[in-house]
């Protein structure tokens, strides 16, 4: 092949733009598109976030865009994908686009990634996205994701060429040019190359037009100039933005040239290369030119991709074997993770945060392993917490001297007039909170009735009707205005919330926790005695997770800030 298909896989901002912010009129989306436009990344999240919780395609598409660039939030592939997938399942050819070219952004993609990829782009193709059009002709060519199909790839080519994509143009007069697809024909190819390198638009494909252009000058026969068999697999970028361009030629076919970046790299005996680019963040196309013995030629731009390192270091896992031998107390605890809701979204990682607080009850809080009643999987129903409560949690409790702690990892709403809290059980209707929720009050009130010497509950849930990953708890969902925490406790009572007022707490895919409950966690293992006396205190507790649950969260978008009510000299934790 004498001149090059352009085989990118990026596209110019302006076109992402176009593909995710179109009008729809919704409430919170103008000023998103605004924001983003100013450059104002984080208002841009914030204002979109709700309309794509609720479902809109446009915003579900736009925070995808956000996740996968690290823009207003930290930079998160799987985030990202995982709101282009709903925004693609809801026939948005933006997401479509942008999620098959996810897909297939790392150097070298599986093959089920590449067909996954070719199948969202073909999609978005037929909903006439001029950049997927694009794209799917140069799968088609390529046969990547697809069965090599010159004719299909032209056809695509020629759809988005008609409307004015020049890199489309381009390929197409490649096509021409070469008789790939088409009968060679050098009035169309000498047409449709000037039409792209007429474009200052996309420099890229005006570049690779005037190449082929002096090709078709040069008077070589149509088709008789052959394409150097060449794969180049760019590797991962290290953190100074190196990366490492592997090129190898098929059966090590001896090249006579190899240029790199406009950069003379010589000739190689075997054809086997190993070439150091500096990149910098974002993507980057390599122009990679290679002639080999027998007059064949190599000429692609092959795109790189550097990603933006997040700003915070990736957190410890939690190691509860670590912790000193806490003083044993009279104590009972009660540990709960509702995930797997049977009306309502998961609830990610509660059972996990409830599994782990066993262990952390055990050692840092010092109670015994056979007074801590575990409710997790699928024995987080109303019904089991209820007769924890009433049944075995009696049993277990000396008046006047036993402690009694209860964690709490899941869903929890607010009443509509923001003043009863409900933790809400696997089994919860939202439209039936008494009836099969378990109110705050209600649960200090149980407990009470059996005259503990304290109460201290750890709440990882918030009430704004939002899940921890911003989902809706309710359908047409109004904000809630949460009253305050100080509430009317028992002076017994204290209470470690995840959240203030109408914040949602949030959870972390990194860390596979909610923050507040790893935070929570972290700090038992002794890093919240910040006085160093070996104690432990609830404000000690709360001011540790505090300050590094706000953060995080505020590195991902969100505002979560705990709170405390109740007895803040309250000892959670004490070594012998």
């Amino acid at each position: 092949m004498s001149t090059s298909v352009q085989i990118r896989s990026s596209v110019m901002t302006a076109c992402l733009l176009a593909g995710f912010y179109s009008q729809n009129g919704i409430a919170g989306y103008l000023e998103s598109k605004n924001a983003f436009m100013r450059h104002e990344y984080r208002e841009a999240y914030e204002q979109c976030i709700y309309a794509a919780n609720i479902g809109n395609p446009e915003c579900l598409n736009a925070i995808g865009y956000l996740y996968q660039k690290g823009l207003g939030v930290s930079a998160n592939p799987d985030e990202a994908n995982r709101f282009f997938t709903l925004a693609a399942e809801k026939n948005n050819p933006g997401a479509q686009f942008n999620l098959a070219m996810s897909l297939q952004a790392s150097g070298q993609p599986s093959a089920g990634d590449l067909e996954k990829s070719a199948r969202w782009m073909l999609k978005s193709a037929e909903q006439k996205n001029v950049n997927a059009q694009v794209n799917m002709g140069t799968m088609y060519s390529q046969g990547r994701g697809v069965e090599a199909n010159p004719s299909k790839a032209v056809y695509w080519w020629k759809k988005a060429a008609d409307q004015g994509n020049a890199m489309a143009q381009n390929n197409l007069g490649w096509a021409y040019l070469n008789g790939r697809g088409v009968s060679p024909d050098q009035a169309l190819a000498k047409d449709w190359l000037e039409k792209a390198s007429r474009q200052l638009g996309d420099d890229d494909a005006r570049s690779l037009a005037l190449n082929n252009l002096r090709v078709l000058k040069s008077g070589k026969e149509f088709g008789a100039l052959k394409e150097l068999a060449m794969e180049v697999y760019p590797g991962k970028s290290d953190a100074s933005g190196k990366v490492i361009l592997t090129i190898t030629t098929e059966n090590k076919i001896p090249v006579r040239s190899l240029r790199v970046g406009g950069k003379d790299i010589g000739p190689s005996s075997t054809g086997s290369y190993s070439v150091t680019r500096y990149v910098p963040v974002g993507e980057t196309q390599i122009d990679v030119y290679a002639e080999g013995q027998n007059g064949a030629i190599y000429n692609r731009q092959i795109l790189v991709r550097r990603d933006v390192v997040g700003s915070s270091a990736s957190l410890p896992e939690l190691d509860p074997t670590k912790i000193p031998n806490s003083v044993r107390r009279d104590a009972v605890a009660i540990v709960i993770g509702a995930e797997g809701y049977e009306m309502l979204p998961r609830a990610d990682f509660s059972d996990h945060d409830a599994r782990s607080f066993y262990d952390y009850a055990n050692k840092s809080l010092g109670v015994d392993p056979q007074k801590i009643k575990l409710l997790s999987g699928s024995s987080a129903k109303r019904k089991d917490i209820l007769l924890a409560l009433r049944n075995w949690l009696p049993a277990e409790i000396n008046q006047g001297r036993t402690e009694v702690i209860i964690f709490y990892s899941g869903h929890g709403l607010a009443s509509a007039d923001g003043k009863k809290r409900y933790l809400l059980p696997l089994d919860a209707n939202v439209d039936l909170l008494d009836d099969t929720a378990i109110a705050h009050d209600n649960l200090i009130k149980i407990i009470n009735g059996y005259q503990p010497k304290s109460i201290t509950l750890v709440m990882d849930s918030c009430y704004s009707g939002v899940t921890k990953t911003g989902k809706p708890l309710m359908t047409a969902a109004r904000p809630i205005a949460i009253h305050s925490e100080n509430e009317n406790l028992p002076q017994n009572t204290t209470i470690l919330s995840a959240a203030s007022g109408s914040q949602i707490s949030i959870s972390s895919a990194e860390i596979g926790h909610g923050l507040f409950s790893y935070f929570i966690m972290r700090g038992l293992e002794g890093e919240a005695d910040l006085n160093k006396d070996q104690k432990i205190t609830a404000q000690e507790l709360h001011a540790y997770a505090s300050e590094r649950v706000s953060k995080e969260a505020q590195r991902k978008g969100v505002q979560q800030n705990p709170a405390i009510s109740g007895v803040y000299q309250k000892v959670i934790s004490a070594q012998k």
